[in-house]
Order: structure tokens, then sequence, then C-alpha cells
């Protein structure tokens, strides 16, 4: 960020300029040309000399081919004849007529052939898989696999936002074929990877509209059209997200706030994203575990709670335990819990909770004769309170009825219903 803003203030004011307009020399660039064969040469070169230095070292590569948007991509430049166009146009024909053979070959002309060169060509494909082939390196067929998940294996919008960046769909692609690679390679050498089953990638809808926003931003630049976007008079939600007036931690917080009573499953969903982004800070940990908890998914909420760091462990993780014990009824771990807490110091609160717990675990309180309440009245009011102070309502609503039919005159239960908390 030091490096952005230093390089910012020394480019002109009001330029809209997007990176790749500033990296490009030449717009027209054709196969024939002495540029692009000095291009590939130069390519070659460079990765042959990165993957001898770590063949030096033992240190084995992963080398990917390249993905690019064929099929749904019109050429950014074009001749007149024998043009990237009319190849474009002619694969597009192709598609209509179910030809997908031949309008493959046609459109990966097109990508050939296109003057500006944003999408890697055959001829860079080709350096790339024989390189691949080398010892000590090992090829991810990216393209292929790509191709595999597209509509009559042509790469197209499914996988890819415009020309050559996977959405959201292909990123996941791109990370679990880099992911299953890695993990082949490790198990051949005796090391077992990690077990995926318990992993569910957390995406959140406020960042899929931050993704597209970036892109829309850039798209609407050269080289996507010739004519530079200028900003709305009246910045939306999105633009000051992206301009960084708003943060995203900021606006992701308020979401949970904004759904964990009214809408606890968006507001796990929104936690899940939270969690993956900070897995080294207790909060995310703790709106996870209270988003479980009011879905009743207490097993969940503990498991969460229990995979806190155990140097980020602290009196809020022994509190958010409690709490989860306590709505999921189990008095037992919450007696656990309270006295791991008060061997962190007294508390008036938390020394009447262990009192209520232990006066429930005592004996039962229901179902309830009128003798077993006018024998001890004290004691079922007392259960009562209990109830009442660990929150378990109903429990409490259903003592209170019974004890109203029983001993109605009873100056301290009358005093509990006067608090208006049942």
């Amino acid at each position: 960020n030091i490096v952005k803003r230093a390089y910012s203030s020394t480019e002109s004011e009001g330029t809209n300029e997007t990176l790749m307009s500033k990296m490009v020399r030449d717009e027209s660039i054709s196969l024939d040309s002495k540029v692009y064969r000095a291009a590939l040469k130069q390519y070659e070169y460079n990765i042959s000399r990165v993957l001898e230095k770590y063949r030096a070292e033992g240190i084995p590569v992963f080398l990917s081919t390249l993905v690019s948007n064929i099929r749904d991509f019109e050429p950014f430049e074009s001749t007149e004849q024998d043009s990237a166009l009319f190849y474009f146009n002619k694969g597009k024909r192709l598609v209509e007529a179910s030809n997908y053979e031949q309008a493959k070959e046609s459109l990966t002309e097109a990508r050939n052939r296109d003057l500006l060169k944003f999408r890697a060509t055959s001829d860079l494909l080709e350096i790339i898989n024989k390189l691949g082939g080398q010892e000590g390196v090992e090829l991810l067929d990216m393209e292929e696999v790509f191709a595999t998940h597209s509509a009559n294996g042509m790469i197209g919008d499914e996988l890819l936002v415009e020309h050559v960046h996977p959405n959201l769909k292909g990123q996941r692609l791109l990370a679990e074929t880099a992911f299953f690679g890695v993990a082949e390679l490790l198990e051949s050498k005796g090391l077992k990877a990690e077990s995926l089953v318990d992993f569910e990638y957390a995406i959140s809808p406020l960042d899929s509209l931050y993704g597209y926003q970036l892109a829309e931003q850039l798209m609407q630049n050269w080289p996507f059209t010739d004519q530079v976007a200028l900003p709305d008079s009246e910045p939306t939600f999105l633009d000051r997200l992206t301009s960084g007036e708003i943060s995203w931690v900021t606006v992701i917080s308020q979401h949970y706030y904004d759904n964990i009573n009214s809408n606890p499953k968006a507001a796990l969903a929104t936690a899940r994203v939270f969690l993956q982004e900070f897995p080294h800070q207790v909060q995310p940990y703790l709106f996870v575990a209270q988003a479980h908890a009011k879905l009743e998914e207490y097993e969940k909420a503990e498991r969460t709670l229990k995979l806190v760091p155990a140097k980020l462990k602290n009196r809020s993780v022994l509190e958010a335990m409690l709490e989860v014990s306590l709505q999921a009824k189990d008095y037992a771990k919450a007696y656990k819990w309270v006295n791991d807490i008060l061997e962190e110091g007294s508390d008036i609160h938390y020394n009447m909770v262990k009192e209520s717990l232990s006066l429930l675990m005592a004996g039962s309180y229901t179902p309830l004769t009128r003798q077993e309440v006018v024998s001890n009245p004290t004691r079922f009011i007392d259960i009562l309170g209990a109830l009442i102070l660990l929150q378990n309502m109903e429990e409490a609503r259903e003592l209170n009825n019974n004890l109203l039919k029983f001993i109605p005159q009873n100056e301290a239960l009358k005093r509990v219903n006067q608090r208006g908390v049942l």
C-alpha cells in the first residue's frame, strides 16, 4: 500500500489509466512479427532459468498452463483481412451449427490472431507444456481442466469474468486443481494430505458484489472500451466500499449484528466468512459459535469454540462455552465452565449462576404434585428463580404455572410474577 501511494503520487492528476494500459508498449503484435517471436524466446529463457535454479536445489515446481475466454470474448484488436475477428465470427457460427470441434479450432485461432496479446497464444502454451515435461517440474494443465468443465469444451463466461480472470466458480476449480496436484506429489513421497471432509468454503454476497464491481470498473476502461469511464456524481455504496471509504470489516460486522437475531442463518454465513479471513483472532470464533447456538446447533457451536488456538483462549471463550451449554440445557457441562470462569477470579454473577446450576442439578422439579409444592414451597420458588437467571424461560413458565395452581397466595411467588419476566 505504501508503494502504491508513492506510485500514485507521481501520476498526473485526473488520469484514469489502468495497469493494462500502462504496461502496453505496442497494441498490435501479429503472429509473424519479430516482436512476437522475440517475446516467446524471452519467456522460455526466463522460465527455464527459474526452473534450473529450483532443480539445482531439489525443489519441485508446479507449472500451470493458462486459461482464456475463447468462446464468449471478442478479440481486442483485429485487421481487416484474415483477421482475428473473422475467425471469431466463424467460430460462433460453427457453435450455432453444433460443429464444436471445428468451432474450437476457429475460436482458438481468433485468440491467437488477436493483435493485442492479453491472452496466451497456442505457441506460449506449447512452451509451457514442453517445460512442464522436464525433470522436477509437475505440469498442471489448467486449460484442459477448464475446458473439461466448459460447455462443449470451449472456455467461456461460465468460468471467467472477462478475457482471462476466473469468476468464483473458476477460482474454486483453479484452487482445487492446484491443491490435488500438490497433494498427489506429497502422497508419492509418503506425506498424507490433511483431510478436507469438514472443509466448507465460505463466500459472502458482499464479496461477490465487491469483486464484480472492481471487474466492472476495469472493463469501463481501455482495452475493453476506447472511452474512459467517468465516475458518477453520486457514489454508490459499492463505490464507497471499493474506494476504501467504508472498510470491508465494518460492513461484514454490521451485517452480522443486523441478522444474528432475525436471520441467524445469514449471520452464520457472514460469520464464517469473517472466521475464514481472520482465523487468528478470537471474535470470529465467537460470532460463528453464537450463530450456531441461535440455530440450536449446539454441538457445532461447541466444536467451533474448541478450535480457538490455545494462545487465543481467554475468559470470553469460557463465557461463550458456558452460554452454549446453558442454551443446550446441558447443566453438567455448564457447571464445569462456570467453575473454570470462577477459577480466574470471583464474580457475583457467576457465583449466582453456579448456585442456580447446583439447585437445578440437585433433583427433579417436574412434574409436580400439590403435596410436593406445599411441603417445600421455598425450594421450588428458588428453582423458578434459577431457571429465570439461566434464561430457561420455557421450563420457568411451566413451573410457574404449576406453582400458581398450588400456592397462588405465596408472597415470594407473587413478587416473582410482579417482575414481568414471565
